[in-house]
């Protein structure tokens, strides 16, 4: 019989092994498609309208987009959308945007955003 030392290393083994196959039998996490889809929209209206364009601009440019609505199809509240655009502005898009700070028609700091050529 082997003693405990050979026991430890053969179940340490085993269960090495074993955390190897789990994670290898893991499914892959899917990429989120509706932040893929968000971030193209956002690219193509950026292309589209070229030159610096305010959070504001993007919230009503956004305002029938199916990218930017809700599962049934409804659209999605103005401030959600903004909260969106500037996750997206600040986060994932971030190297290819350029980000300044402007100031909106109400005379309030605004941020302003444009493709990087």
């Amino acid at each position: 019989m082997r003693n405990s030392s050979e026991k430890k290393a053969a179940k340490a083994e085993a269960e090495k092994a074993r955390r190897l196959r789990i994670k290898q039998e893991a499914p892959v996490a899917p990429t989120n498609e509706l932040e893929a889809r968000r971030c193209a929209a956002l690219v193509a209206y950026l292309k589209q309208h070229p030159g610096p364009q305010s959070i504001g601009q993007l919230v009503a440019g956004f305002k029938r987009s199916r990218a930017f609505s809700l599962p049934d199809q409804s659209r999605l509240p103005d401030q959600s959308r903004r909260n969106a655009i500037l996750r997206l502005v600040s986060g994932k898009l971030r190297e290819l945007l350029v980000v300044t700070t402007g100031v909106a028609k109400n005379r309030k700091p605004t941020l302003l955003v444009e493709l990087r050529r």
